[in-house]
């Protein structure tokens, strides 16, 4: 959620691959049996995957209440502009808050989770380096949308 995550293009030389990480427990063992080979070959060509469910209920619901704590404290800003990109719009909402993780334990902690660096190893291999955390909060009938593309192109974030 909104974490900026390299795939290294040298990962597609040798097609998809599954890292099993050294967390203890069964943490690793259930993102293994989630993951599947599909999963991680659809983002070796597509540079996306979906994971239905892999945050749970519980865990969606202290997000929503995690944003909407941060959106009522006034740390979210709307960066939608009308047309000619530069004039803040007044009707548009894209509302940012980058960095999170000052402004917020539940985000600072996330990309922590082992299920998450279980999971990202797996899809790009080590190392994996968080460049930065940030969130677009877009609301219904007042949201902007955003064309697909690659965060990279603004940061250019050299391969770690």
């Amino acid at each position: 959620m909104g974490h900026v995550m390299q795939r290294r293009a040298a990962r597609r030389e040798t097609g998809p691959r599954i890292v099993i990480a050294e967390f203890e427990g069964s943490v690793e063992r259930n993102m293994i049996d989630r993951l599947r080979f599909e999963h991680v070959q659809q983002y070796g060509e597509a540079g996306y995957v979906i994971l239905p469910e892999f945050y749970s209920p519980q865990e969606v619901a202290a997000m929503r209440a995690e944003l909407e704590r941060l959106k009522r404290a006034g740390k979210l800003r709307n960066v939608a502009t009308d047309g000619d990109g530069k004039t803040p719009s007044q009707t548009i909402m894209n509302l940012q808050l980058c960095p999170m993780s000052p402004h917020s334990r539940l985000f600072c902690a996330m990309p922590f989770d082992p299920k998450v660096v279980v999971t990202v190893r797996q899809l790009i291999g080590d190392p994996v380096v968080l460049h930065l955390d940030q969130v677009f909060l877009k609301p219904g009938r007042h949201g902007s949308g955003t064309a697909w593309h690659q965060d990279n192109a603004y940061f250019r974030i050299a391969d770690p």
